[in-house]
């Protein structure tokens, strides 16, 4: 199953990652890039549509890969014509456009498991006057479709994918001429299929075909093609037209003649030349590497059926399947089945994970893999058993496309979805296959507390606890700013995560975008209610943290008065107001790279209905360590990477540390209270990447994540999230006071929750059950 090159001569880029999202885009090869590379330092080409010896030979360059393109699809130009575009959308867009639909109108028909790309057709031939039909795949195969689909007459164009791009299923080519034979067109959506897999032009003959490079040779980017067949060139009808495309036009009077060669009047302006030369590299490379694009076939599907095969046999201890993979089944070969698995986790119950845990997991052990629906909700309706109603409800939820709710109400709003290319091999498959096995598996339900305490024999902690650290977070990824005492407002600390930082695309940004803002280090006056940013070679930037306080300081002479706006936080909808030019300008001065905009939470959520994430804080007030939790952790990292508790709490970003003796406790707290302030826990906090980033220098890696996973599970909890439960209700008097909390507070416990144990195996052997009784921990040995 592995390729006969060295991976790591050709594919260097990798550098110990597994990339597993080929049908997402495929890798580029060393050789084929530095054939490009010498042929751009060697050869000189310029612009088709001048007339010199250099753009005629462009022009022939040009055409020759056009002949090359049919020559793998096993047709030459008498039979189809190569229109280029920026890729498979925009030749889906172009044929929507452009298709003559007739008069009065025709019908546009497509699967439901298609593209998103596919829908923007219908939703273009609807508003050129079309009806539009989905249709599912039964009623192809029992007859039901073909008999409505005669009686709409000419101008009628139906839309299937060659391959899914959800599940990898290939769809039957069959259906195209019985399609064909009840007097239709067919559009191929073949971007999926011809990634790994060959497709016979003229076995086979769609009316239009489309597809995109990059998915075949990972490079050049943004290039694509539409293929059409010569007979069927008739029914594309251009409006716009651009540089290249006209033999006359005159201005003045709208007068225009488009020029009579099909090819030279669908393409507007200059053609990407050199990234349509960069072609023969990739084809060259996929010939010389992966032997061709039916070994390629072979082999990549050879891959996925392992993984497949494998996951299904990977079950919870107690018998529940650890995997539930879509759509493959044993019959599955090359033909029927692409280089594509999608699949969902269960926990041992039989619950989803949320595949937002899968992806952190996975790229913790530098697995890079895709989740989400990729753009195709009619698959993931159908694999995941979800109805319009449900989307609907989803969307209204907050759930879109593309955002990280994995779950809504228990149920999955999507998949995880692995793919293999001509460059991968057994070792990826084999080296995801122990990170599902090892993590996500329940062979030791050993996770919250015994791996690293030697307390859980009896001696249990008391429940009173000292309060050994506070932290305000001013900023949203910026430094924290250590306190001794600090007042506690409706929303959390006073000011915490009040503000955060949003990019010219309207995306709140982290760490993970610009490591910079390690370096930006805000504080809180509360006697002026100021916000005060400073950073190294910067003036410090003032903004008034009040409510209906002045913004921005730059000018005293001017008030910026602020905008309400809607935005989003980490996927989660807010209302923020914009802190002012000057605050623009000071980040972007600091940061360079883009238009940055200081945002500032706005409202006020009521005492009857609070919001638990009502400021720029992911989910919730408060987040709470344990000391003995955090030493836990230190002590399971291994070498060389070392880390020390408050370099620890500064990755982990909490609000309040406490002083215990057992690790994880925390985790069984149900209610406390510190001074006078009663909380609850709301729940267990997961972690993401975020925690790999050192705030010191920007860097990345695998820990402290990786070692989290391995002592906590799939989960990766660190950590509670809490919100008061005697919210303060916001007051102008100017004798009202918020309550303090203090370094050296005790903690209460008032409550914890019903929870009555768990059970140690040693692989499948159960060992003993650990039952929890208030505090403490009572062993019960199996026999």
């Amino acid at each position: 199953m592995d390729p006969a090159f060295s991976r790591d001569e050709e594919f260097p880029q990798l550098n110990g990652k597994v990339y597993l999202d080929h049908a997402g885009s495929t890798l580029w090869a060393k050789r084929q890039m530095d054939a490009f590379a010498t042929e751009m330092r060697t050869s000189i080409w310029a612009n088709p549509h001048s007339r010199h010896a250099v753009s005629q030979e462009t022009s022939h360059q040009v055409a020759r890969v056009r002949n090359r393109i049919l020559q793998f699809f096993n047709t030459n130009s008498s039979n189809y014509t190569v229109i280029f575009t920026s890729g498979a959308t925009a030749a889906m867009k172009l044929t929507a456009e452009t298709f003559n639909f007739g008069c009065p109108g025709g019908t546009f028909a497509h699967l439901r498991e298609v593209h998103t790309s596919v829908l923007g057709m219908a939703e273009m031939a609807r508003s050129r006057g079309a009806a539009s039909i989905c249709f599912e795949e039964d009623e192809i195969r029992n007859g039901q479709l073909l008999g409505p689909l005669a009686l709409h007459g000419q101008g009628n164009l139906v839309a299937f994918p060659g391959q899914c791009n959800f599940s990898g299923r290939k769809y039957p080519l069959e259906w195209v001429k019985t399609f064909q034979d009840a007097g239709w067109k067919v559009f191929l959506d073949a971007a999926a299929l011809v990634s790994t897999s060959p497709l016979d032009l003229t076995a086979t003959q769609p009316d239009f075909v489309a597809l995109s490079f990059y998915k075949i040779f990972g490079f050049p980017t943004g290039l694509g093609a539409l293929l059409v067949l010569k007979r069927s060139e008739e029914c594309l009808t251009k409006t716009y037209f651009g540089g290249g495309a006209v033999a006359v036009t005159v201005g003045e009077s709208g007068f225009h003649i488009l020029r009579s060669d099909f090819t030279q009047r669908m393409e507007d302006g200059t053609l990407p030349f050199l990234d349509i030369i960069a072609l023969n590299h990739g084809f060259d490379a996929l010939e010389s590497l992966g032997g061709g694009i039916r070994a390629v076939s072979f082999r990549t599907f050879a891959l996925a059926q392992y993984t497949a095969l494998h996951l299904q046999q990977i079950h919870h201890s107690n018998g529940v399947p650890v995997v539930l993979v879509y759509g493959w089944t044993d019959e599955r070969d090359c033909t029927i089945q692409g280089a594509t698995v999608a699949f969902n986790l269960q926990n041992s119950e039989g619950g989803i994970v949320g595949f937002g845990a899968v992806e952190n997991v996975a790229e913790s052990f530098n697995l890079l893999l895709r989740t989400g629906c990729f753009c195709n909700t009619g698959a993931c309706q159908k694999y995941l058993g979800l109805t319009a109603e449900d989307l609907m409800a989803n969307f209204h939820a907050g759930h879109v496309c593309g955002d990280g709710r994995d779950l809504i109400n228990g149920k999955p709003t999507g998949a995880v979805r692995i793919s293999f290319g001509y460059m991968s091999t057994k070792s990826d498959a084999d080296r995801f296959l122990t990170v599902i096995r090892e993590i996500f598996s329940a062979r030791n339900v050993i996770g919250d507390v015994a791996a690293c305490s030697a307390d859980v024999s009896g001696n249990a902690s008391t429940d009173k606890y000292c309060l050994t650290h506070l932290f305000l977070y001013p900023v949203k990824s910026c430094p924290g700013t250590r306190v001794s005492e600090w007042p506690v407002g409706h929303e959390g600390f006073l000011y915490d995560r009040k503000c955060f930082i949003r990019n010219s695309a309207g995306t709140s940004i982290t760490l993970k975008h610009n490591t910079q803002l390690r370096d930006i280090r805000p504080s809180v006056s509360l006697v002026t209610h100021h916000l005060t940013l400073v950073a190294l070679g910067m003036a410090p930037l003032v903004i008034d943290l009040r409510e209906g306080g002045q913004i921005d300081f730059s000018d005293s002479t001017t008030r910026h008065v602020p905008e309400v706006v809607d935005t989003r936080v980490c996927g989660r909808p807010v209302e923020a107001v914009d802190c002012g030019p000057h605050a623009l300008q000071w980040l972007s001065d600091y940061l360079q790279d883009d238009m940055y905009t200081l945002m500032r939470y706005h409202g006020q959520p009521s005492a009857s209905a609070p919001s638990f994430t009502s400021s720029a804080a992911n989910s919730a007030p408060f987040l709470l360590l344990g000391s003995a939790s955090l030493d836990c952790l230190v002590d399971a990292i291994p070498a060389p990477f070392t880390f020390t508790r408050e370099e620890l709490i500064q990755r982990m970003r909490p609000n309040l540390v406490v002083q215990t003796k057992v690790p994880f406790e925390e985790d069984r707290w149900s209610r406390f209270s510190i001074g006078q302030v009663e909380f609850k826990v709301l729940e267990k906090c997961s972690r993401c990447q975020m925690i790999n980033i050192n705030g010191k220098n920007g860097q990345r890696s695998s820990e402290p994540l990786q070692s989290l996973i391995r002592l906590r599970g799939k989960e990766m909890c660190f950590g509670i999230l809490l919100h008061q439960l005697n919210p303060i209700v916001h007051s102008d008097r100017e004798d009202f006071e918020l309550p303090v909390l203090r370094v050296g507070d005790i903690l209460c416990i008032s409550s914890y929750p019903v929870f009555k144990g768990f059970m140690v195996f040693m692989g499948r052997q159960p060992m003993c059950r650990v039952e929890v009784v208030g505090a403490a921990f009572v062993l019960h040995v199996v026999p």
